[in-house]
C-alpha cells in the first residue's frame, strides 16, 4: 500500500495481489475492521474526555470520525484489496456511507426500536449497530469499493 498526501488529499493506493476475495471473507473482514475501529473509538473517547478533559459532546465527533478514517485505510488496504482505486472520490464516499449514514441510521433506528417499540436502550442500540453493519457493507462493496472503480483503475 502507498499513501500519497499532497495538498490535504489522502489517497491509498493498495496492492492489487490478483486476489478474487469472496463474499464471506471479505463479510468477516469488514466485521473484523469494524469491531477494531468500533474500539478505537471508545478508546478515543475514554481519553479525549478523561486525560484532555474534553466534553462527550466535542469527543463524541472526533472519536467517530477516527473510527472511519481508521476503517477506511483498513478496509482499502485488507477487505478490498482486490479493487485498486484509491481516489479521494472514494474516501469522501466512504464518510458518507459509513460515516454520516450510520449516525442518521442510528438514530433513526433508536427512535423506532427505542422509541416506538419501547425496547431499552442497549438492546434497542445493538440491533441499530446490526442493521447498519450491514447497510454499511453493501454501501461499501457497491459503492464505495465498487466494481465499476476497479473497471475504470484498468482503463
Amino acid at each position: 500500500m502507498s499513501l500519497d498526501v499532497r495538498r490535504s488529499t489522502l489517497v491509498v493506493r493498495p496492492e492489487n495481489t490478483g486476489e478474487s476475495v469472496s463474499n464471506p471473507l471479505r463479510i468477516g473482514r469488514f466485521a473484523g475492521v469494524g469491531l477494531l475501529g468500533f474500539l478505537l473509538q471508545l478508546t478515543a473517547l475514554w481519553w479525549l474526555t478523561t486525560h484532555a478533559h474534553w466534553s462527550w459532546m466535542t469527543a463524541t465527533p472526533v472519536a467517530v470520525e477516527l473510527a472511519v478514517v481508521h476503517n477506511y485505510l483498513w478496509h482499502a488496504r485488507w477487505t478490498w484489496r482486490d479493487r485498486p482505486g484509491g481516489s479521494p472520490v472514494r474516501f469522501v464516499r466512504f464518510q458518507l456511507a459509513n460515516g454520516v449514514a450510520s449516525i442518521a441510521g442510528n438514530a433513526a433506528l433508536m427512535a423506532l426500536f427505542a422509541g416506538a417499540f419501547g425496547l431499552a436502550p442497549m438492546p434497542a442500540n445493538a440491533l441499530a449497530v446490526g442493521v447498519m453493519v450491514a447497510v454499511n457493507f453493501v454501501a461499501a462493496d457497491r459503492w464505495v469499493f465498487s466494481a465499476a472503480d476497479r473497471l475504470s483503475a484498468r482503463s
